[in-house]
This record gives structure tokens, C-alpha cells and sequence, in this order.
């Protein structure tokens, strides 16, 4: 019940990060609009958006959005942690055990979050890589309108074509309010991504309370990381996402649950070859 609770809140914290960052991608949608429509030309128009810098405003409003989703979720993380060490009646696990759930509150989808429980270096690490994927992100947004611009030279489309379906190839994206396929990936990615860590963080934190490990994929079609599955020594365990889209989750065994049958898969972190990972045309 406990991990269930978590797994709700992590839902809810992750589509209003998906909802809140799509305005954050219009003033560049707009932007790239703009430069296109006032080029004149398909050929005029791949060398304007080549030429484009980073958007600094873009970069900014998007790291910072994505800084909080990402230190919200590493919080969650290390309070399931917590709360679950509280539950198992193990005695005093950390000093952040004692205000329990207290420090952390969702209230109509906004967290609440008293940090001084996380680390300042996670913290920092989460800035760093706020600052990094959104960098990234301006870039991949260039770089794909570039290629449809240089994909429509090629098949030799009229510009006036191409200006009449932009809205459409911006939908395309997945970046748009009418598709927000991407930015779901992004944001879905990055927000579990941070909620692992916090529980693996935390764990590191609480040396024997958390022995064993369960690592468990997706079971159906779609799954590449099946050969995973099972039990390890928590500090060895693979954090998800283990790669691109992956789905996977972890469920941390407590001391006081193991009954001795639970025999580890692996006793040292599974070779890549053991799983087909980046399968980005799924």
C-alpha cells in the first residue's frame, strides 16, 4: 500500500510537470515560426534556424521548471524510503524519520518539500543536469526543424506548402499543446529518473535496513529488459531508466521482510549485452 500511495503521487507529480512545461515551449515554437516565415525561402530558411544560438530565455524557464520537478521527485523517493523503514518497526532510521510524511505535501498536485532533509550535493547534481537536458533539448528542437527543412528541399516542396503545414509539422514534435508526445518523454523520463536515484540516495544512507533489491520490468511485448528481472544486493541493483523509454521499477526489500528464499540474481550489475537497450524507432 505503501509503494502504491508513492506510485500515485509520482503520477500526479509528473503529468502536471508534463501540463506546466508545454507553455514553456511556445515562446521558442513561436520563435522558429517567426524565422521560418520571415526567410522567404526553404534554403533561407534552414540557414536562418542554423544560425540560431541557443535560446537563453528558453534554456532558463525550462531548467528551472524542470529543477523542481526533478528535486520534487527525488524527495518523494527518499520519503517512500523513509516512511517504508518506519513501517517495517525497525527503529530510528534517519532524522528526517521523525517528521515522517510531515515534510512533504501534495496538495492539488503542488509538493511541499522541507529540503534540508536532501543532500545539497543531489541538489546540485539535479541543477547541473536540469541546466544540461534543457540545453540539449533547445538544440534537438533546431536541429529537428532544420531536417524537416532540408527533407522538404529534397522532395522539392514549394515553400508556400511548407509554410501552410507548419503548425502540423510542429505537432509532429510532440512538443505542442494538440501533441505533447515529447515533452511527456522528456519530463517522465527525467522525473523517474530522479525518484530512483532519491530511493537508491536514501538507501546508501541507511546501510543494512535495505539488503535486497527487486528489479522489475514491464511484462509485456514492448519489454527489452526482461533478462533483469529478480533480486540483487541493493547497492549493485540497475537504477531505471537503463535507457531510452525504459519502464521499469524497483522495489527495495526490507531487513525485516526477507525470508531467505529470496536467492540474487546477479551479484554484480548485469552486462549490457544481456539486453537490447536503446530501441529509439519504438
Amino acid at each position: 500500500m505503501i509503494d502504491e500511495h508513492y506510485e500515485n503521487r509520482m503520477e500526479v507529480l509528473t503529468q502536471n510537470a508534463i501540463s506546466d512545461a508545454l507553455p514553456i515551449y511556445h515562446p521558442l515554437i513561436d520563435e522558429l515560426k517567426k524565422v521560418i516565415r520571415s526567410a522567404g525561402g526553404l534554403s533561407a530558411a534552414k540557414k536562418a534556424i542554423e544560425a540560431l544560438h541557443h535560446n537563453s530565455e528558453f534554456v532558463k524557464s525550462l531548467s528551472k521548471h524542470l529543477l523542481d520537478s526533478l528535486e520534487s521527485s527525488e524527495a518523494l523517493g527518499r520519503s517512500l524510503i523513509i516512511k517504508k523503514d518506519d513501517a517495517a518497526g525497525s527503529g530510528e532510521a534517519v532524522s528526517a524519520k521523525d517528521s515522517s510524511l510531515e515534510w512533504i505535501a501534495l496538495d492539488d498536485g503542488a509538493v511541499n518539500i522541507s529540503f534540508d532533509v536532501v543532500p545539497q550535493a543531489a541538489l546540485e547534481l539535479l541543477k547541473n543536469q536540469s541546466l544540461t537536458l534543457s540545453g540539449v533539448e533547445n538544440q534537438e528542437i533546431l536541429d529537428a526543424v532544420r531536417d524537416k527543412i532540408a527533407d522538404a528541399i529534397e522532395k522539392k516542396m514549394t515553400f508556400a506548402d511548407f509554410e501552410g503545414d507548419i503548425d502540423s509539422i510542429f505537432n509532429a514534435f510532440g512538443v505542442t499543446p494538440l501533441s505533447p508526445r515529447h515533452v511527456e518523454l522528456v519530463f517522465r523520463m527525467n522525473v523517474f529518473s530522479a525518484y530512483n536515484n532519491g530511493m537508491a540516495q536514501q538507501i546508501s544512507a541507511m546501510p543494512g535496513r535495505f539488503p535486497l533489491a527487486f528489479f522489475s520490468p514491464i511484462m509485456d511485448a514492448r519489454s527489452r529488459h526482461i533478462p533483469l528481472r529478480g533480486y540483487y544486493p541493493a547497492d549493485i541493483i540497475p537504477i531505471p531508466p537503463v535507457d531510452y523509454n525504459c519502464r521499469c521499477s524497483i522495489r527495495y526489500i526490507h531487513v525485516s521482510q526477507i525470508t531467505g528464499h529470496e536467492a540474487p540474481m546477479y551479484n554484480e550489475i548485469p552486462r549490457p549485452d544481456l539486453v537490447k537497450f536503446d530501441q529509439r524507432e519504438d
